[in-house]
């Protein structure tokens, strides 16, 4: 069965299927090794394995902790902090106002005409 589906597409096709279940077989052969390892604290089921030499149990722990650390790092701090980076500064102007709307002196100016400056000014100062 022959699919014409462009290269970039985000479509299902086998070898993504392979390639996620390759992903999830060692996922999950990994997660019952760390799980072996965290739980066996002499190590006298993995002794018997032949597994004789493994790190200190410490880092069964350390590693989720500093894992979690880093990705809360990234989400709340790295990445944001790109895409602030990635934005104009406020006081530049993008896009010229349309001065053509004349409006009566007790009605209120749509916000696209404001500059964004002085709408950040008067709801973040």
């Amino acid at each position: 069965m022959s699919h014409d589906f462009p290269q970039n597409s985000p479509a299902p096709t086998p070898s993504r299927a392979n390639y996620g279940f390759v992903l999830f077989l060692a996922m999950s052969s990994g997660f019952i090794a760390y799980c072996c390892w965290a739980v066996d604290m002499d190590n006298v089921m993995l002794s018997k394995l032949g597994i004789t030499y493994l790190p200190q149990i410490y880092w069964a722990v350390a590693l989720p902790v500093h894992f979690l650390v880093t990705l809360a790092l990234i989400g709340f701090v790295i990445y944001p902090g790109l895409n602030l980076m990635c934005n104009r500064d406020l006081d530049e102007q993008q896009e010229f106002p349309d001065i053509a709307p004349l409006y009566g002196p007790t009605s209120v100016p749509p916000l696209s005409n404001l500059p964004m400056v002085e709408v950040s000014k008067t709801l973040y100062l």
